[in-house]
């Protein structure tokens, strides 16, 4: 589920972000983008008892046994990450880009 909405606003906000020209406009969207993505450690700051953030922080980690072998999944999610942000590259940067140096060309020229 995490994933699910990661990847969703990942997509979403590359599409909000590259489509803004504006300095300004892209530093507040990406600003805001940011807040969007902390939304969910500010509620459980909120939501969670003190007594139950406590307890939680003072846990000791689990010991695990982990083989040094490549991290497949690690390396599996780079896949679709490198897929998606290539796709928005070709998609939706070039054709904004090309015609930000249309109208640069033009008011320059």
């Amino acid at each position: 589920m995490q994933l699910l909405v990661a990847g969703t606003l990942l997509v979403a906000g590359l599409q909000w972000l590259g489509s803004t020209t504006d300095i300004v406009e892209l530093l507040l969207n990406g600003v805001a983008l940011a807040y969007i993505m902390e939304i969910d450690e500010l509620t459980y700051n909120v939501l969670v008892p003190t007594k139950v953030a406590t307890l939680i922080r003072r846990m000791e980690p689990m010991d695990v046994n982990w083989p040094m072998e490549l991290p497949l999944r690690s390396l599996l999610m780079t896949v679709p990450l490198t897929i998606t942000l290539t796709i928005f590259m070709v998609n939706v940067l070039q054709p904004h880009a090309q015609a930000v140096s249309e109208v640069q060309q033009a008011l320059c020229a």
